[in-house]
């Protein structure tokens, strides 16, 4: 399973097909890098711990933005849950707050 940086993305390489980003930084870089893979034909799926996407966005006021966003480009948003495992058909996702799991389908992470 290819798993991408954030510079790889922004260098340009962007995978196709379906994508798992993992947003453990809460700030802006989750919500870009979704969209840009998402307006280039990525079916995306971002999965971040927070119960937030963009978290930090709050404090300048630009979370529901970015979120309502996302929605509109039919963006998979997962909140509550951190990414467990990458194998080579997916991820495993656990809620940071009972520890269930649920395995994600991907192409690329």
């Amino acid at each position: 399973m290819p798993v991408y940086t954030p510079d790889d993305l922004m260098g340009g390489k962007v995978p196709s097909g379906n994508i798992v980003l993992f947003d453990d930084d809460h700030y802006y870089m989750g919500g870009v890098l979704a969209e840009l893979m998402a307006r280039r034909g990525a079916k995306v799926t971002l999965v971040t711990p927070s119960a937030y996407v963009s978290d930090w966005t709050r404090n300048t006021l630009e979370q529901g933005a970015i979120h309502r966003r996302l929605a509109e480009l039919g963006v998979d948003i997962v909140l509550n849950r951190s990414v467990t495992n990458i194998a080579s058909g997916g991820v495993v996702t656990a809620c940071v707050y009972t520890g269930a799991r649920q395995e994600l389908s991907a192409d690329a992470v």
